[in-house]
């Protein structure tokens, strides 16, 4: 009952309400057991009790096989199967038994026939309804002519797609390894060269090369043969020289000359300092005779830059930086002045005479110190209350032990200072 209303609650919140037709209803209805359990939750129950509706059936056809009895059907039903079916009427099942069949092949013969006309109609509903669709969808695909060909003419055409791309993926492996073979094969065709009578020598004579490693081998050829064949030409060079004693005098000029020189005497050149100097005037002249822009300037920027006589060089970096604070100073001078003249010139015309009034206290010169009254008793006071704070912090805490420390843990009530107050006005 809970649960039906907490549904009932539930469906209200929603305005949806579908319409269910009376076949629905009863198929809900016997879907719900008498105890009001789902079909999910009596899933075995439902299907051993169809188990055992069609071991009856089963018992009770293998009991009518041997059954005399033959009902009589009137025209009127047998009519109406037939336009059921939509085809030939199947056999009455009281029609005479064929030759050879038993008295229950009648009754066979008519379920077949009811299920072959019940395949065929729904074959053509399917038929129907796949053509309904097709009308009622307006896309028509476009195949070009190759691409009718390659479907008629693909291998496997009546098969479905998945099992295509498997065939295709198959024979696409067997293709890759025919691919591999045939290059093994004309590898292993390639020409392969003979080792000669000397390089047999050689491996006897150093038979430690028979069994170095790749690492090993890779280290020798690399680093020591370089290194052996360095000093074998060294070697081969000083024997050369040997052999031919005569040793050419050369003078101390030509020494000097075929001497290389240093980076120092490169930069002291003075040849070369000119002909850098050449160079970059002879630049520089070709920049400006590149250069067709000429800027007008106007008269306050040739004015100023006629007032500069003094140039920037290199000598007067160190003083740059108080030469521009002290042109600074001297513009916020001129700029204080002329603001003091704009000033005076608006209060020509002001004809305001303030009288004064009291006149100010005497200021106190910075290196004496004022006299303020009652400041020493106003000090007094509070060094005074502090004291007495102090005494108080110190009798509460020698009193109700407040500097012991708190835990949790702890078996006892540790008691705390009273709030109390100090003004009379709440003894009033």
């Amino acid at each position: 009952r809970c649960a039906a209303t907490a549904g009932a609650w539930e469906a209200a919140r929603y305005p949806y309400a579908p319409r269910v037709n009376p076949t629905s209803l009863s198929i809900a209805a016997s879907s719900l057991a008498a105890d009001g359990r789902p079909l999910h939750q009596r899933a075995g129950e439902e299907v051993r009790r169809k188990a055992e509706r069609r071991q009856a059936l089963r018992a009770r056809v293998a009991a009518e096989e041997d059954a005399t009895f033959t009902p009589a059907i009137n025209p009127t039903s047998e009519a109406l199967l037939a336009a059921a079916a939509d085809a030939d009427p199947p056999p009455p099942c009281w029609a005479p038994p064929a030759a050879g069949g038993g008295a229950g092949s009648a009754v066979t013969e008519r379920l077949a026939a009811e299920a072959a006309a019940l395949a065929e109609r729904r074959a053509r509903r399917e038929e129907q309804r796949e053509a309904e669709e097709a009308a009622a969808c307006p896309f028509a695909p476009k195949l070009n002519e190759i691409s009718v060909r390659l479907a008629e003419g693909s291998e496997g055409g009546g098969q479905p797609v998945l099992a295509r791309m498997q065939a295709w993926s198959a024979g696409r492996c067997e293709r890759q390894r025919e691919r591999e073979q045939a290059l093994e094969e004309e590898e292993a065709a390639l020409f392969t060269p003979s080792i000669s009578e000397a390089t047999q020598l050689l491996l006897t004579a150093r038979p430690g090369r028979l069994s170095e490693t790749e690492e090993e081998r890779t280290v020798r050829l690399a680093r020591t043969d370089p290194l052996v064949r360095e000093e074998w030409r060294a070697a081969a060079e000083a024997a050369n020289l040997a052999r031919h004693p005569f040793a050419p005098r050369i003078d101390g000029i030509s020494a000097r000359i075929a001497r290389p020189k240093s980076d120092d005497e490169l930069m002291r050149d003075p040849r070369g300092k000119a002909r850098r100097a050449s160079a970059v005037e002879a630049w520089r002249r070709a920049e400006e005779e590149g250069r067709t822009f000429a800027p007008r300037l106007s008269a306050a920027s040739e004015a100023i830059a006629a007032r500069v006589t003094d140039r920037l060089h290199p000598a007067d970096q160190a003083t740059l930086s108080e030469r521009v604070q002290a042109e600074m100073r001297e513009k916020a001078a001129r700029r204080a002045a002329a603001l003091a003249e704009r000033e005076e010139e608006a209060l020509a015309g002001c004809t305001f005479a303030p009288t004064p009034g009291r006149p100010p206290p005497p200021r106190v010169p910075p290196g004496e110190a004022r006299a303020i009254k009652g400041l020493s008793r106003h000090l007094e006071r509070k060094e005074l209350a502090r004291r007495r704070e102090e005494e108080q912090r110190a009798r509460e805490a020698k009193a109700f032990n407040t500097a012991a420390v708190r835990s949790t843990t702890t078996p006892f009530t540790v008691p705390c200072p009273f709030s109390l107050s100090q003004s009379r006005a709440a003894y009033a």
